[in-house]
């Protein structure tokens, strides 16, 4: 393995709504980027997780309803689902991530906690509300490399499911582009993809790391 391309990004992060093809084309890089940095090297991970024993896969199983011995996600407030969601987070970044980022290595991330903002803001919490409490999450994110963010859209959703209803995937799209216009002024580094062919969608991804 000769030395990584400078050019690289450390932390890069796929976001959309459900059903845009992120987590593909995030596998997708995923398999590109070993040959470059080295598998040992890369870190692919998704948020809040599935790793059985961990908040994430608690949380996750909760928020789709496959666990007896949980409340039902319709049975809690959103404001505690979302705190469900920031625990999630919170442990994965000081379990995983940062000592991951702490031995030089690369990270790429199926969501972030932009999801959480999207999804509570579906589920009817204020901004403000939203980045109040989200702010535990967004604390222990400091010290980390700033992530260049792959923003992936789609007119439909490929895969409907749970936020099937083409009005619920117009909101989630509208809530990240209010997001965005945020982050843009923070100046995190975004990538909007258009995925209507998977194809020439990671075409553009690979050509934004050029």
């Amino acid at each position: 393995m000769g030395k990584v391309k400078t050019h690289i990004p450390r932390f890069i992060v796929f976001e959309g709504p459900d059903g845009v093809g992120k987590t593909s084309l995030a596998e997708k890089l995923v398999a590109y980027l070993s040959k470059e940095v080295g598998e040992n090297k890369l870190l692919f991970d998704c948020s809040p997780g599935k790793t059985p024993g961990t908040i994430g896969k608690v949380v996750y199983d909760i928020r789709h309803n496959r666990l007896d011995v949980a409340p039902k996600k319709e049975q809690l407030a959103p404001e505690s689902l979302q705190l469900l969601h920031v625990a999630a987070h919170v442990d994965k970044i000081l379990s995983t991530l940062k000592p991951h980022f702490k031995k030089g290595g690369y990270v790429v991330l199926d969501r972030f906690w932009w999801s959480a903002y999207a999804y509570g803001r579906l589920d009817g919490l204020k901004p403000t509300q939203m980045f109040r409490l989200l702010q535990p999450e967004l604390m222990t994110w400091e010290g980390t490399p700033s992530p260049l963010v792959f923003y992936i859209h789609r007119k439909k959703s490929l895969s409907p499911g749970e936020y099937d209803q083409e009005q619920h995937f117009h909101l989630l799209q509208r809530y990240y582009k209010e997001l965005i216009r945020h982050e843009r002024k923070r100046k995190i580094k975004i990538i909007e993809i258009e995925n209507e062919d998977f194809d020439t969608a990671f075409a553009q991804i690979l050509r934004a790391l050029e």
